[in-house]
């Protein structure tokens, strides 16, 4: 609850924001507290960097809401037929 009206209130304050991760993992699971868990992964190749708004949003979400949220780098595809690195 308090966390997606965290993140939808940061984005109506400032739609040009940009930078929110890439990918919101969700996997249910009744017997948790919060009936599933969620990642929130911004994908980076091997040279790419972040950029000021995506470390913004990850502080918020991680730093401040205590959520999963993690850079994902994806290896070389050529090395190990597209494996990802965590």
């Amino acid at each position: 609850g308090g966390a997606v009206a965290a993140i939808l209130r940061t984005l109506a304050l400032d739609l040009d924001r940009g930078g929110m991760p890439d990918l919101v993992v969700w996997r249910a699971d009744a017997a948790a507290p919060r009936g599933g868990e969620v990642r929130l992964l911004e994908v980076k190749s091997k040279n790419d960097q972040l950029s000021n708004k995506q470390r913004a949003w990850l502080r918020l979400l991680h730093d401040d809401l205590g959520l999963d949220a993690r850079v994902l780098r994806i290896k070389d595809p050529d090395a190990r037929g597209g494996a990802l690195a965590p």
